[in-house]
C-alpha cells in the first residue's frame, strides 16, 4: 500500500477552514488482514466468485436468521445508509455483474474515490454485507479517500441527503488521539441530527504504546530525551524488532496530549516541540537520517502545526539478509523546545505503528507487546458506535459461546484531554470503547483473494461495522422513533458478554445480539 504523504485537497463547507492533511488513509483492513492465524491478500477485483455466495452467514452469526425467516418483510425498507470507504466502482467496469443484491447495484454514489491504483472498491464490499442483512435499504456512498477534512464534509453531506445511518472503515494516520479532530467532530454533529454512526474499531491490537513523558538529559548528547526505563536504569531508546519484509513500508506515529492546530480552526496549537527519531542504534547519530531509516523533519518550531510526528523505513528489495532475521530499529523521543519552559512536564506520549507488527518491543523493555488503546480515533467519540470483530464461525449463531474476538481487533480506553477548540477538559474523558463486537470473515462476491473453495471472504473490523449498521437499519424499520442514543443503548445492553460481565476494553459490551434487538413477528 502506498503511504506517501500528498497535498491536502480543497473542500468547501463547514470544514473548509481546516487543514486537510492527507496521509493516505488506512482502510481498517489495509492491504491485508494482519493476524497470527490468517493472512488474506487483497483482491484487485479482476474476477468475481465462481461459486454461490452464502448470504446468510452474517445474519446467522448475529442470531437474526429465525426472526428474518418469520418476517420476510423485515428487510430495511425505508432506511437510508451511507457508506464511507476507499471506492465503490473504480476497479472493474463489470462490477454490477458481481452480485444479485440489487441494493448494491442501485447505490447512489455521491463521491467516488480518487484516481489511485490503490483503490479496492471496499465500499462496495461493505455494501454487499449490508445488503445481505437489510436488502431493501437505500445505499449511498461517499469516498473517504479525499482527505481528512473532506471526509468530515462527506459525513455532513450523507446526513444532508437523508441517511439515517452512516458507516465507515477508514483511519487517517494523522487523526488526533487526545482531542476530537475534523472527522470526530463531524460524527458528533450528525449524531446530534439523529444519524446513527458506526465506525470500525481498527485492526491494530498490539500496535500502540502510551506512557507519561519522563524527560531526562542525555549526558552524551545534551539532548532532553524520554526515558523508557526507570530512574535507576534509564533507557532513552526503545528497541523494536520488525519483520524483514522487502519493499514493505513501516510507519511510526507519535502524538502527545496538546491541541492540534487544524482541529481548532487555528484557535490553539501545541506549545512543545517534540521530535521522533528512528535509528539503527540506541543513540541519535547522523545514521538516523540516512539509508532506509528516516524521521519526520516537521516540528512545532513554526506554527501552525500539530502535536504529531511520523517517521518510517522500508527494507529495500536489494537487501540480502535472510528474511528470518528481523530488522532492529530504535525509537528515540526528544523534547526539543518546550515553550513555556515547563510545557514538557505532565505530557503523555502515544506511539503507534503501521503495520502493527512493527511495534514488537524487544523483551525487557515494557513487555513484548504494548497494550495501549489502538482504536481508530474518530470511533472514540460519543457520537459513534465503535465496532470490533469476531470471526463469524466463532459466534453463538454457529454454536460458539462466548464469541471469540479476532486477535487483531483494537482495544480501547483511550483518554481524550481537549475539546475540539483545544480547551483542556477538567479531567480526561475516558469512553467505554469499543462498544460492541460484530462478525467478520463472511463471504462477498469479489472482495479479497479467493480461498481453495473459490470463495471470497471479507475480514477485519471493516466487515464487522457494516454488519452492525445493517442491524440498526432493521431496528429503525421496526421503530422509526428510535434515536441514535436509543439504538446504541439497546445494542450495548443486550450484547452477549465475551468475558467478565459488563464492559471490557477489548470486546466492549459483547457480541451483538440481533435476536434481542428486534421484535419477532
Amino acid at each position: 500500500m502506498n503511504l506517501q504523504a500528498v497535498a491536502g485537497v480543497q473542500v468547501s463547507g463547514y470544514f473548509a477552514n481546516q487543514i486537510s492533511l492527507l496521509v493516505t488513509p488506512e482502510v481498517a483492513n489495509s492491504s491485508a488482514v494482519r493476524s497470527t492465524c490468517r493472512q488474506i491478500q487483497r483482491s484487485f477485483m479482476t474476477r468475481h466468485s465462481a461459486v454461490p455466495v452464502d448470504t446468510a452467514q452474517g445474519s446467522r452469526a448475529m442470531l437474526l436468521d429465525s426472526i428474518k425467516a418469520n418476517m420476510p418483510g423485515l428487510n430495511g425498507t425505508g432506511i437510508k445508509i451511507g457508506i464511507m470507504s476507499d471506492s465503490y466502482a473504480a476497479t472493474n467496469a463489470n462490477w454490477h455483474l458481481f452480485t444479485d443484491c440489487q441494493a448494491v447495484n442501485q447505490a447512489i454514489i455521491l463521491a467516488e474515490g480518487p484516481d489511485d491504483e490503490d483503490l479496492a472498491d471496499e465500499g462496495r464490499a461493505m455494501a454487499e454485507l449490508i445488503c445481505y442483512v437489510a436488502p431493501a435499504a437505500q445505499l449511498y456512498f461517499y469516498s473517504a479517500y479525499l482527505g481528512e477534512a473532506a471526509m468530515a464534509q462527506g459525513i455532513l453531506q450523507l446526513a444532508a441527503v437523508g441517511c439515517n445511518i452512516i458507516v465507515d472503515d477508514v483511519q487517517y494516520f494523522a487523526e488526533s488521539e487526545y482531542s476530537p479532530g475534523p472527522i470526530a467532530q463531524a460524527v458528533d454533529m450528525v449524531k446530534a441530527q439523529g444519524v446513527a454512526y458506526f465506525a470500525a474499531a481498527g485492526n491494530s491490537n498490539g500496535g500502540a504504546w502510551e506512557a507519561a513523558a519522563n524527560w531526562v538529559v542525555d549526558q552524551d548528547s545534551g539532548k532532553v530525551l524520554h526515558n523508557f526505563g526507570t530512574a535507576e536504569n534509564p533507557t532513552t531508546s526503545l528497541q523494536l524488532s520488525v519483520p524483514r519484509e522487502l519493499d514493505t513500508d513501516f510507519y511510526y506515529f507519535l502524538q502527545w496530549n496538546e491541541p492540534f492546530f487544524r482541529n481548532t480552526a487555528g484557535v490553539n496549537g501545541p506549545t512543545s516541540d517534540i521530535n521522533l527519531y528512528l535509528c539503527p542504534g540506541p543513540v541519535i547519530t547522523d545514521e538516523c537520517l540516512t539509508e532506509y531509516v528516516d524521521n519526520n523533519g516537521d516540528d512545532c518550531e513554526v506554527l501552525p502545526s500539530d502535536a504529531f510526528e511520523f517517521g518510517g523505513f522500508s527494507v529495500p528489495a536489494s537487501d540480502t539478509t535472510p528474511t528470518s532475521i528481523p530488522v532492529t530499529v530504535y525509537i528515540i523521543i526528544e523534547l526539543a523546545d518546550p515553550s513555556p519552559a515547563d510545557a514538557g512536564n505532565g505530557l503523555r506520549l502515544k506511539l503507534s505503528a503501521f503495520p502493527e507488527t512493527g511495534l514488537t518491543i524487544v523483551p525487557g523493555q515494557n513487555g513484548a507487546k504494548s497494550t495501549a488503546s489502538a482504536l481508530v480515533p474518530h470511533s472514540n467519540t460519543q457520537g459513534a458506535m465503535s465496532v470490533g470483530a469476531a470471526y463469524y464461525r466463532q459466534t453463538p449463531g454457529y454454536g460458539v459461546t462466548p464469541a471469540v474476538l479476532e486477535t487483531y481487533s483494537s482495544p480501547g480506553l483511550q483518554p481524550v484531554y481537549y475539546t475540539h477548540l483545544g480547551s483542556l477538559l477538567p479531567e480526561p474523558m475516558l469512553l467505554q470503547k469499543p462498544d460492541i463486537v460484530a462478525p467478520d470473515g463472511t463471504q462477498t462476491s469479489f472482495f479479497y483473494g479467493q480461498n481453495s473453495a473459490g470463495e471470497f471472504h471479507f475480514y477485519g473490523t471493516s466487515a464487522a461495522a457494516p454488519h452492525a449498521a445493517a442491524v440498526a437499519a432493521l431496528m429503525l424499520q421496526q421503530n422509526r422513533t428510535l434515536t441514535p442514543d436509543a439504538i446504541y443503548t439497546r445494542m450495548r445492553s443486550t450484547a452477549l458478554d465475551m468475558g467478565a460481565p459488563g464492559y471490557d476494553r477489548f470486546t466492549g459490551f459483547g457480541f451483538i445480539n440481533g435476536k434481542a434487538l428486534l421484535v419477532s413477528g
